[in-house]
């Protein structure tokens, strides 16, 4: 009876085993390609393949029943870049398995191998010892097949701190001596049959390369030889090139991909189960990427198999179910799709990253791409993150057409947008051109409106520390921008923009309560100057000129970032009577006389020199006699004649008086 239970036992687990190693599903892998010349019966061959979430791994079985290796080299959600070696015309089998199986790997026969790792510490690689001993401390590679070594970015990752080799073979028709160069930024080296040839090591740029600076001459034969191209960089730039000449060439040029071994090319077929019936099944391509002050929108194209009935998409991003098989991504991140339809239902993990290799998109290209992502938040919605993104775009690609709509629709949704982006809109839609043309009257208007609608609480106070700054920056109303400012909690008014509040607080006690009050208000800010040295102070000095000579050559746009900077850097600068004096001659240049008034007469608060005083009163009368504001003009004309009777302003001032009492006549 013992050896009864042993033998039921027994093959209890042998059963197990063996269904452990039977496959889930399959997909037939054919190679395609140009036929492989007659000296290379086989040749390394590059596939795609998707996996369906469910599945742990897979095996490559060729015609015979054999196991045949495949070798990952980059894996991203669902999809996953593989070589094995094969011939043109073959047709293999891809057994999938929901379980992890051992499975073969394959080595690199032909082509040209592109393998890359980042490492973390800056590291200047002197020689191929450090560069072998970098790369085995960077971690796993990722990479492709390429062309030739003529490279101008990283495809594959970050340019900055990454280490690359470049394997393959390059074919030689004649015996001859070559010489080949190497051009790089930083560390570069070129081997054929493991023998170094060119060195380049160290941190430099790569100019005196492309010139031919750098290279070495070999005697080689007729034949295959193992070629190896070794790259280090630290930089921001990416550049990689080996190159070649034959003793009669009179320049070098770059290897060319024709004399690299050949590579094919194989492609999957469509999802089956082990009857040979076909799976509902998709593949997935990261296929664009817009970049906008530094956000990203990525869009993401899908190519259903086998569907039965109308195909269902649920993107794995909180959006709704759709129709169409492309879908916008506003974060990087992996989510699991699933396509549903009559016959069944599939998922894959969509991984979504940061395209390194794209070139820019122009703009009538971007604004289709942004039309069709406002339309998606209008249907199906869009991440959180992607407010922020289409905002930007919007303003940035002069999308009038779409700028309304979608900014009505955000308003009604404000509670789920981040209260910056809504803020960040109004202002660029509407209240920029508003402000620059001195509109204060619409644009306050605009304000209430906007207020009106808003529900967030954060953004409600951004919005109303904004207003308050426009009542009194620019309309020089002081209790209605107190009274603004006094309503805020300042609890929701996020870090970045606390210091723009309490310098409001600062200034508005200078007009409310006096220069002591204010002083003192200045002196709790944060200051670039509490922490300045010797040569950041002559810096900041510097700045002042550079402000001064921007006025000389009326560059004044320039000259009011130099302002900005300054004031942000060092908010007590706010209180230097002569610097808001010329911060209201940028302002007047720049045509936004009302805002340039308010700046006069900030700097009569802050106990200016008598110069300083007479030319802000100056200013003040004339700007007020442009308004027909006869009588406040006089006020100022006559602070002038009281308290500088013998300057240039005042001969200034009493003709101006003699030419308003003369209109004033004649009415």
């Amino acid at each position: 009876m013992k050896y009864v239970i042993f033998i039921f036992c027994l093959i209890a687990m042998l059963t197990q085993a063996s269904a452990a190693s039977i496959p889930d599903s399959y997909r037939k892998i054919t190679v395609s390609g140009k036929q492989t010349p007659d000296n290379y019966s086989r040749s390394s061959v590059k596939l795609t393949f998707f996996i369906p979430d469910e599945i742990k791994d897979a095996r490559l079985i060729d015609a015979g029943g054999q196991e045949r290796g495949f070798t990952v080299l980059m894996r991203q959600g669902s999809q996953i870049s593989a070589f094995f070696d094969g011939s043109t015309g073959e047709e293999l089998s891809m057994e999938l398995y929901r379980e992890p199986e051992k499975r073969k790997t394959a080595e690199q026969i032909s082509g040209l191998l592109h393998l890359v790792k980042i490492f973390k510490t800056d590291t200047v690689v002197n020689n191929i010892e450090d560069f072998r001993k970098l790369w085995d401390a960077s971690g796993a590679s990722i990479g492709g097949f390429a062309k030739k070594v003529y490279s101008g970015t990283n495809p594959y990752s970050q340019n900055m701190n990454s280490i690359h080799i470049y394997k393959g073979f390059i074919n030689i028709q004649n015996d001859d001596n070559y010489t080949f160069y190497t051009a790089s930024t930083d560390a570069s080296f070129l081997l054929i049959d493991d023998k170094v040839i060119v060195a380049w090591p160290g941190k430099h740029w790569a100019g005196e390369g492309l010139y031919g600076a750098y290279s070495g001459t070999v005697k080689l034969t007729k034949g295959d030889h193992r070629f190896e191209y070794l790259h280090a960089n630290s930089q921001w730039s990416c550049y990689a090139i080996a190159a070649f000449s034959r003793p009669n060439d009179k320049n070098m040029t770059t290897i060319p991909d024709k004399m690299f071994t050949p590579v094919l090319e194989a492609t999957q077929g469509q999802l089956l189960d082990m009857q040979g019936h076909p799976l509902l099944d998709f593949s997935w391509e990261n296929e664009t990427m817009l970049e906008l002050e530094k956000l990203q929108m990525y869009r993401i194209v899908c190519k259903p198999a086998s569907v039965s009935g109308q195909a269902k998409w649920n993107w794995g991003d909180n959006t709704l179910i759709q129709n169409t098989p492309f879908h916008y991504y506003f974060m990087q991140g992996k989510y699991p799709a699933v396509l549903e339809a009559d016959n069944g239902r599939s998922t894959q993990q969509i991984e979504v990253a940061y395209r390194f290799g794209q070139q820019l998109i122009i703009d009538d290209d971007a604004v289709k791409l942004v039309s069709e992502a406002i339309e998606q938040e209008k249907t199906i919605g869009i991440q959180r993150e992607g407010y922020a993104f289409i905002t930007n775009a919007i303003i940035q690609l002069k999308m009038k057409k779409q700028a309304v709509e979608f900014y009505s629709r955000i308003l009604a949704k404000n509670n789920l947008i981040p209260p910056d982006v809504i803020l960040n809109y109004f202002q660029g839609l509407i209240l920029d051109d508003l402000l620059k043309s001195e509109k204060y009257e619409e644009a306050e208007k605009e304000f209430k409106r906007f207020l009106t609608l808003i529900k967030n609480p954060r953004c409600l106070a951004l919005g109303k520390l904004e207003y308050a700054r426009m009542l009194f920056y620019c309309m020089g109303q002081n209790a209605d921008a107190e009274k603004q400012l006094n309503e805020i909690d300042r609890k929701y008014i996020p870090f970045e923009s606390k210091q723009s509040f309490d310098i409001l607080q600062a200034d508005l006690a200078l007009f409310n309560k006096g220069f002591e009050d204010a002083s003192q208000l200045y002196g709790r800010l944060s200051s670039i100057n509490k922490k300045m040295d010797r040569q950041q102070e002559i810096m900041g000095s510097g700045t002042i000129i550079s402000i001064r000579n921007c006025m000389i050559t009326k560059q004044y746009d320039e000259a009011m970032n130099y302002i900005e900077q300054l004031e942000n850097s060092q908010p007590e600068s706010r209180l230097n009577p002569e610097l808001i004096l010329i911060k209201a001659k940028v302002l007047k240049n720049l045509g936004m006389p009302r805002r340039a008034a308010v700046c006069y007469e900030t700097v009569l608060k802050l106990n200016p020199a008598v110069a300083t005083a007479s030319s802000a009163n100056l200013e003040l009368a004339e700007y007020y006699c442009d308004s027909w504001q006869y009588r406040k003009a006089r006020e100022y004309l006559n602070n002038i004649l009281t308290e500088a009777p013998r300057s240039h302003e005042a001969v200034s001032a009493s003709k101006i008086l003699n030419d308003i009492a003369r209109k004033e006549d004649k009415k």
